[in-house]
């Protein structure tokens, strides 16, 4: 499958990143490169959300038109036909083509950081050519253009040091270090074709989606939209790669001095690591959210700005001291006075003793009370009655509250 993008980026991005962490981590380079990775991934999702095309809604949003309505119409066209033109031929098939693509892989000695060795085989080059054709007599010039429904159809071996390939070989069980495979993909120029790009007085040559199939409709639609998905999770994965690589670079400095801690120095780069890669996630997550719900975001935020404005003219505004008067035509209302409270009745005084001559012309003294109004023995003050005859606390004689001497 080959993704019309031009811009693999995610795993691009994985392998680089990869290199400038181990060249770089914990000096003054490596901390540039990390300032650079870090909104490098932000783009990347930026760009996986707002420039990466799907062709495949594009592909599915077109009506399918004859060879001869394409002609008259502008901008993008969906049409198909039988190609007719000077085909490829390559020595490994003996059928036309419309487009070859030859793919080098060489196997390989890699050791990590630890010393541990793998082989594998990794990509040395791939060579693409596209025919001189034209689709129900509408020239096209193909070169950029998405091909959809290659076929493998050949694929050879060659051990290191041999200068032809053969069919067949190459597996990892006895392949050598610098033995190379090919394999040979194509779209067979006997099929039908779909072709989906910009029409021009020339004829069909690029446009936001360029697409030359050799599948049916409905399988050419389905290839494309799973070409965006690949593209755009390859986009998240090297977003949040570059974040959480950049993070590390940055604060590589201080992460190899912790590393000299006896014991817990590389369990603490251990958790700072695994932070990194959490905090990339949760960082890309949250950007693609705010990303996707811009536009409901940006009319809230302008709703509630509309809304406090609203409420600021339709408020009455008064000056500072001043009684804001009443609309024209409204009945004034008397305002409401506060509640007072009901005045409490003072406490009455105790009364004064009063002096009244006795029988033998001597004074005695009048009742007493206290505060609260009760009777009190003249003498010493303490409560009693008025018909005790003698104060129950200093023996006082009385007669009705008034001491008799």
């Amino acid at each position: 499958m080959n993704i019309n993008l031009g811009n693999a980026a995610g795993g691009a991005l994985a392998g680089g990143a990869g290199k400038a962490a181990k060249g770089g981590c914990g000096s003054i380079f490596g901390v540039l490169i990390g300032l650079l990775l870090v909104p490098l991934g932000f783009y990347l999702v930026y760009y996986g959300e707002v420039k990466l095309v799907n062709h495949g809604k594009v592909f599915d949003g077109l009506e399918m038109v004859a060879p001869e309505q394409a002609k008259a119409a502008e901008g993008l066209v969906k049409t198909s036909g039988a190609a007719d033109g000077d085909f490829l031929n390559t020595e490994y098939w003996d059928g036309p083509a419309l487009y070859v693509r030859e793919s080098t892989e060489e196997y390989k000695e890699e050791k990590d950081d630890e010393g541990k060795v793998e082989y594998e085989w990794k990509s040395v080059g791939s060579e693409s050519e596209w025919a001189s054709f034209s689709v129900g007599g509408i020239p096209l010039k193909p070169k950029g253009a998405n091909p959809v429904g290659e076929e493998e159809i050949w694929k050879g071996y060659k051990a290191r040091g041999m200068n032809s390939f053969t069919e067949g070989g190459g597996s990892s069980g006895s392949a050598q270090v610098g033995d190379q495979r090919l394999t040979v993909n194509v779209l067979d120029a006997r099929k039908n074709v779909i072709v989906v790009g910009e029409m021009a007085s020339d004829g069909i040559s690029g446009g936001s989606t360029f697409v030359i199939s050799t599948l049916a409709e409905t399988a050419t639609s389905q290839t494309l939209h799973t070409e965006y998905k690949v593209s755009y999770w390859l986009m998240k994965g090297g977003a949040v790669f570059a974040i959480a690589i950049g993070i590390l670079m940055i604060f590589g400095p201080l992460l190899t001095i912790v590393g000299y801690i006896p014991l817990i120095g590389e369990r603490i780069s251990g958790v700072f690591v695994f932070g990194a890669f959490f905090f990339a996630i949760v960082a890309v997550g949250i950007t693609t959210l705010l990303i996707k719900l811009f536009w409901v975001l940006l009319i809230l935020a302008i709703a509630g700005i509309a809304l406090l404005i609203w409420k600021g003219f339709s408020s009455p505004r008064t000056k500072p001291g001043a009684v804001a008067m009443p609309a024209a035509g409204a009945v004034a209302t008397p305002m409401a006075t506060p509640a007072q409270p009901a005045p409490q009745p003072a406490p009455r005084p105790a009364p004064a003793p009063t002096v009244q001559p006795t029988a033998s012309g001597a004074m005695e003294t009048g009742p007493d009370y206290d505060a609260d109004g009760d009777l009190i023995c003249p003498n010493c003050q303490d409560k009693i009655t008025d018909a005790d005859n003698f104060c129950m606390n200093c023996g006082a004689k009385l007669d009705q509250g008034r001491l008799i001497k």
